[in-house]
């Protein structure tokens, strides 16, 4: 290699390294090397200088066993005061690996440190203090990789997906150089790489090391590259239980070294790690030299993917900005630290409109409120979406700022989280608020937090279509909320000031009480010169009749009337010649868009006039994309909201569809949606195309052809496929409540069926009540009462019934449905053991236990004979029959039953079958009733972790399932745990299904059993005195629920102290009991009297 020689100013990167072996692969990775330089008296660093590519490198290595952070902190110190220049820097060698489920790392892997739980890329695990209780919490923080360095990697990244990584290649490259690094700094196969379980913290449990078992590596895949958080220490770990801990703790890391905390606080850089061992027990040198190797080679191709073009821009701005993470419990400041930038400052996504015109009353409005001191800053403006909501906020920003130059603004858009957190971290960046963009912080509350310092400047803050009252306010729920709510990340300071504007006037309520303004369409005046600055030609206004025209077809709507103008100005058209556009006959027009939205009353006067400004565009799109025109009028026909694009008619290529949503998207009639594949479509758009497709004729015609689509994708419901169909649920209902029918139309027929079976198995069993009855009606007049299919509606019906706690309707209806498939079908039929079966779920969940068994029995006699023993039906009716023998206080035999037919579904089913969780939970019920309370609570948390896979966490069968784990729970004296699942079974339970369903209301009572377990006999009492009086309402007086909570209350009042009372009361218990359950029932007999 030749040898050149620079000067000082002339290196950019700096290379540090800790050990020789990490040396000698650094230097064997230069194209060229360099003269060595002279040095101040005061740097006793000895440099290794040469280049990669373009870029010239000074290498620099640690004092011989003097390792460490400190000693690398002033070998940075150091390196920078000679080489003035250095942007960036490398920290390269080897380190401790640490596996975990989420990483398989091996020996010979590399990590690469990037930000990730809260921290920028290297945390100090040891760096912290004592507590004064005795403990110990750690202090501080290190700054990540600069930008150049954080995009580098994401694109180094994604070349690695592509084509592969270079590390094998200069690998090669390397030992072709230099022979003699050849075989150390190779990969070895004889070289061990096993990896041991962490020993216990009880040195007497040890029994000795247990090799973990790994799949082994393709040999193609045998370096892998790892990217996240690398834990830097002043001792080496060398114990695999303590590595685990230390991980765990900091929420996962991914190697152990000693070196990088001295360096990232001194030279903006990233760590590169090759894995020589796992931090454990089990330390040796063997693949020492091969993982500095792979380190090296890495950081190599990182370098070379380095943009030559702006590393010296991106340098000198990181140089600028390095700094700490700000004071927060557990973080302190250095001297490297930031202040926040309190401004002023300008981040509006807009320029200025210079077409404004109007809204003088409004704009005054808002200048009072902002600078008033005895009301809130808080304003709101709420109106019609294109009524100019947007405008008059940013009008109002702008003369804010003309008014007070130290004015700061702020503007947020709301339309998804996405967009709220993206306008937080642009805000927090430009503050320069300390931590903003480390991987992990809380945005929102760090911006916050700093708009809240009284020491800000003045600020106006516009979040700009907070339309979504679910993701602004939260919603009054007991469960634990996931998604707080966007309102509470709004700062307040007396210094700023906030403006939301919305379509929903609940949530400029809520959010600025008083101070709202309702924003309504412009006045002739404001719209006519609103027209006049739109349109380039102001010739073409001369003719007052056709501008008036044009501005009343348009309805005075600024959003129309700028889209107008804009067609007009780019088609270079008149104004007579635009209004032509509308067939010459407005009257015709207008009369068929009133009449098609005089049902959506509040969108009467304003939509129209939208929808015929969108008249246009559709005519346009007809003549320049046919697809998109099929799709529109697709959409048309379905629910506006949440399109899914599986849903969608087939295109005639992948080409085509993708241009045709591609053209929707850029009329605006569509909107992706950030959750996945689907659409969101404009209500008025959708209600402009709709009307559109009814006046070309072609609205029947898209009508049947999306019926054929839904009854196409849509299944009989059942839970495979659940999270696909469910999107289609409410494109069903939509069609099926807004087509009329004709007579003997079975597509319609098919899909209502569909919906309703969906439904029932979505458990949504009101609306699967509904659509059954509208399938009943549909049926009926398609195929007569006397059909099999006819027949199955009904029986939807009743169980829908039997489902919402409507028992004694649902027992009358399935004896009348029972006796017609007798004589329509014949007493043989496999449906008639059907009919017999939920006939006798009716009357178990009636409290008739007895006469339920017999029904039981006597279906499962009739399926034994025509099905099979382990067809569906007989299982579930052998499920039943044993549940019913528990409720009737025979235990052990349901205990049996139960466990022998679990085995058989899981055998014939599997454990995600509906019917073999329902078995599982059964079995747990048996379980409990035993006093097995640790096994019931086995059996019912995996029930309830299928039950959330397989059926989603707000099925009633998801519920019930929490009610019974909670009270597992509680007999175990697990109280905290019983406490919180029961209260999310009972808010589920109340949304899902209502307050006085029996289900509620026995999940309701175990809220009481939970306070009467723990001497509570107060709120104990006051709950059961409720659940008693819902019971009595809902199920009478001798139903065996109802006794069981007059047992309950009953209980409570003789710990309240009132005997006479509580004997009472039990007496009618123990009675009731006698003659309902029978003397002998064990609940019976455990009856006080």
């Amino acid at each position: 290699m030749s040898m050149t020689r620079l000067d000082h100013g002339a290196y950019t990167i700096g290379w540090v390294c800790a050990l020789s072996e990490e040396m000698t692969a650094a230097m064997a990775m230069l194209d060229t090397t360099h003269d060595n330089l002279p040095q101040p008296p005061s740097d006793y660093n000895n440099y290794c200088l040469g280049s990669i590519g373009e870029f010239n490198i000074a290498i620099a290595g640690l004092p011989s066993g003097d390792i460490g952070s400190h000693s690398a902190s002033v070998v940075a110190a150091r390196m920078l005061a000679t080489f003035p220049n250095l942007k960036i820097g490398v920290m390269v060698g080897i380190g401790g690996g640490v596996p975990s489920k989420e990483h398989d790392i091996r020996l010979g892997d590399i990590v690469v440190s990037v930000p990730a739980n809260g921290f920028g890329g290297v945390v100090q695990h040891d760096m912290g203090k004592n507590t004064k209780d005795g403990g110990w919490v750690r202090i501080g923080s290190l700054n990540g990789p600069p930008s150049v360095l954080k995009t580098t990697i994401s694109k180094l990244r994604s070349l690695h997906q592509i084509r592969g990584s270079k590390i094998e290649f200069y690998l090669s490259e390397m030992v072709g150089r230099y022979p003699k690094l050849s075989p150390q700094f190779t990969r070895q196969e004889s070289y061990p790489d096993i990896l041991y379980e962490p020993e216990p913290e009880d040195p007497k449990a040890f029994q000795g090391w247990k090799e973990v078992e790994r799949p082994p590596r393709q040999p193609h895949d045998s370096t892998q590259i790892h990217y996240g958080l690398i834990s830097s220490g002043n001792q080496v770990i060398k114990s695999g239980r303590v590595r685990d801990e230390i991980s765990a703790r900091l929420g996962g890391v991914l190697c152990f070294e000693m070196e990088a905390a001295g360096l990232m606080n001194e030279l903006p850089c990233v760590v590169v790690r090759g894995i020589c061992d796992y931090a454990d027990a089990h330390k040796n040198g063997l693949w020492q030299e091969y993982a500095a190797a792979v380190a090296a080679a890495y950081t190599k191709e990182l370098i070379t993917a380095l943009p030559t073009s702006i590393l010296e821009k991106h340098a000198s701005q990181e140089t600028t900005t390095m700094t700490m993470l700000p004071m927060i419990p557990g973080h302190v400041a250095t001297a490297h630290g930031q202040s926040i930038d309190t401004g002023p400052h300008w981040i509006v996504p807009f320029l200025r409109n210079k077409q404004f015109v109007g809204r003088e009353q409004e704009l005054s409005t808002l200048r009072q409120w902002s600078s008033s001191k005895d009301i809130s800053h808080s304003m709101a403006i709420f109106g019609l979406g294109g009524v100019g909501k947007t405008q008059i906020a940013l009008e109002f920003a702008c003369r804010s700022r003309e008014e007070n130059p130290k004015f700061s603004v702020f503007w947020v858009p709301a339309t998804d989280r996405l967009a709220f957190e993206q306008a937080y971290k642009q805000i927090g960046q430009i503050l320069n608020i300390p931590g903003i963009d480390a991987d992990g912080a809380d945005i929102k509350q760090l911006v916050k937090d700093a708009l809240g310092d009284r020491s800000m400047g003045p600020w106006l803050m516009i979040v700009d279509n907070a339309d979504d009252i679910n993701m602004v306010f939260r919603q009054p729920t007991n469960v634990e909320v996931t998604a707080p709510a966007l309102i509470d990340y709004i700062p307040f300071n007396p210094n700023g000031s906030t403006l939301i504007t919305t379509r929903n006037r609940k949530v400029a309520v809520k959010q600025a009480a008083n101070n709202i303004i309702y924003l309504e369409i412009m006045g002739p005046e404001d719209a006519q010169k609103l027209l006049e600055k739109s349109v380039l030609r102001q010739e073409i206004l001369s003719g007052v009749d056709a501008t008036k025209e044009l501005l009343g077809i348009l309805g005075f709507l600024p959003l129309a009337i700028i889209h107008a103008a804009a067609y007009i100005n780019e088609n270079d058209t008149t104004i007579s010649e635009y209004t032509g556009l509308y067939n010459d006959n407005e009257i015709e027009v207008m009369k068929v868009l009133s009449e098609d939205f005089e049902v959506h009353g509040r969108y009467k006067t304003m939509r129209d006039s939208i929808a015929t400004t969108w008249l246009i565009s559709l005519s346009q799109l007809t003549r320049t994309n046919p697809v998109a025109i099929d799709y529109l009028s697709f959409m048309a026909c379905v629910s506006s909201h949440n399109i899914p694009q599986s849903l969608l008619p087939r295109a005639p290529s992948k080409k085509q569809a993708l241009e045709a949503i591609g053209a929707l998207k850029a009329y605006s009639f569509i909107k992706k949606r950030e959750d996945g594949p689907s659409f969101d479509m404009h209500p008025l758009v959708h209600l402009a195309s709709k009307n559109w497709l009814r006046n070309e004729g072609r609205l029947q015609v898209w009508t049947d052809q999306t019926l054929l689509r839904l009854v196409e994708l849509l299944p009989d419901g059942g839970h495979q496929n659940r999270a696909t169909w469910t999107a289609y649920l409410p494109h069903a209902k939509y069609i099926l409540t807004s087509i009329v029918a004709m007579e003997g139309d079975l597509q319609v027929v098919i899909l209502a069926e569909k919906l309703a079976k969906c439904l029932y198995s979505n458990g949504e069993y009101n609306q699967a009540y509904q659509a059954y009855e509208r399938a009943l009606e549909l049926r009926t007049k398609a195929c007569g009462m006397d059909n099999r299919d006819t027949l199955r509606n009904r029986f939807g019906m009743a169980e829908a019934l039997n489902h919402q706690g409507k028992c004694k309707e649902a027992e009358r209806q399935h004896r009348e449905i029972l006796e017609l498939r007798k004589k329509v079908l014949g007493p043989k039929d496999p449906e008639v053991g059907k009919s017999l079966n939920y006939l006798a779920q009716a009357l178990y969940d009636g409290g008739k236990y007895a006469e339920a068994e017999q029904a039981h029995r006597d279906a499962l006699v009739l399926q034994n004979e025509v099905l099979h023993p382990e067809h569906p039906s007989t299982l579930t009716t052998t499920s039943y029959l044993a549940e019913t023998l528990r409720i009737q206080g025979k235990y052990e035999e349901a205990e049996e039953m139960h466990r022998n037919l679990l085995k058989t579904r899981l055998r014939v089913a599997g454990e995600e079958y509906p019917g073999t969780l329902a078995s599982m939970s059964c079995l747990g019920a048996a379980q409990r009733d035993l006093g097995n309370y640790a096994d019931a609570e086995q059996s019912h948390r995996r029930v309830l972790n299928l039950r959330i896979k397989v059926l989603g966490d707000r099925h009633p069968h998801t519920a019930i399932t929490k009610r019974w784990l909670s009270d597992a729970l509680m007999h175990q004296e697990k109280y905290e745990e019983a406490f919180r699942l029961n209260q999310e079974a009972l808010q589920l339970q109340i949304d899902l299904l209502g307050p006085k369903h029996p289900n509620t209301i026995l999940t309701l009572g175990n809220l009481g059993d939970i306070f009467f377990f723990q001497g509570q006999n107060d709120r104990a009492v006051e709950i059961y005195h409720e659940v008693l009086d819902r019971q009595l309402h809902v199920l009478g007086p001798e139903h065996p629920e109802t006794l069981e909570g007059m047992d309950s209350l009953a209980n409570a009042l003789y710990n309240q102290g009132k005997d006479a009372e509580a004997k009472e009361m039990h007496q009618k218990v123990f009675e009731a009991r006698v003659r309902i359950l029978g003397p002998q029932h064990p609940k019976t007999l455990a009856t006080p009297r």
